[in-house]
């Protein structure tokens, strides 16, 4: 064996030859761009949900509010519709899916499969014959 044990049995740990070490690195960059390019991609989503949040909470954009205090006396309130849309929405699909009287889930047995006609026929074949009893 050519190669250094250490402790219980594990090889030891060795320097990476040059050519390794290449490609650790390039592993390494390869996998922080895909990370770069996967977070940069969701920033977009986030962004969206923060808007659909505020819009929900009736608070407006840090930008658009700073907008409306720069103009003066102008009214602050946020109209929130998308609230009670919100809300709207989530009773009618809850009406839908949950209404009143009707069991939400179940348990039952799984039904056995069918078999195809050929492997029937060919499984009742021989109980036929068994249960065949000669005329006397």
């Amino acid at each position: 064996m050519d190669k250094e044990l250490g402790p219980e049995g594990i090889s030891a740990a060795v320097d990476p030859t040059e050519e390794e070490q290449e490609e650790l690195n390039s592993l390494g960059s390869i996998l922080k761009a895909k990370y770069t390019e996967y977070k940069d991609a969701r920033d977009n989503i986030e962004d969206d949900w923060i808007e659909d949040l505020r819009a929900f909470m009736g608070q407006y954009d840090p930008n658009v509010l700073s907008k409306i205090q720069s103009k003066g006396d102008r009214s602050q309130v946020y109209v929130g519709l998308t609230r009670t849309k919100v809300l709207a929405a989530y009773s009618r699909i809850t009406d839908l899916l949950f209404q009143p009287g009707q069991d939400f889930f179940s348990i039952e047995k799984t039904p056995i499969s069918k078999q195809p006609i050929v492997e029937r026929q060919l499984a009742e074949k021989p109980l036929l014959k068994s249960n065949k009893q000669p005329n006397k």
